[in-house]
């Protein structure tokens, strides 16, 4: 390993505060894959979470939003989890679709 990179980090480490252990607790009880970028950062997809600010950044967005906390972070989630589902239901409609108008059975993707 060069002497510029880290190990990877954690998702608990031992001296975490309540705030991390808090969001740590949330990402796992919502199933939600994640990582620790760093000792303040939990990375979800194109999420970064400050747990100890709160601080919530999207990639790409170049402010952080102005909602804060683990309550704004499950709303967030909860909300990337609808707009998913909408778009599996659709993909999965017109598969149907597809397959009815070429006389298949099986739909699945």
């Amino acid at each position: 390993m060069s002497k510029h990179k880290r190990p990877p980090f954690t998702p608990r480490m031992p001296d975490d505060t309540v705030a991390f252990g808090n969001a740590n607790d949330l990402l796992e009880e919502m199933g939600v894959r994640y990582k620790r970028t760093s000792m303040h950062q939990l990375k979800i997809g194109r999420i970064n979470y400050f747990p100890n600010t709160g601080s919530i950044v999207i990639d790409g967005e170049s402010k952080a939003r102005t909602k804060r906390g683990k309550g704004a972070l499950k709303a967030l989630l909860l909300e990337e989890r609808r707009k998913l589902n909408v778009f599996v239901a659709k993909r999965e409609a017109e598969a149907a679709r597809i397959c009815k108008r070429e006389g298949e059975d099986d739909v699945s993707l």
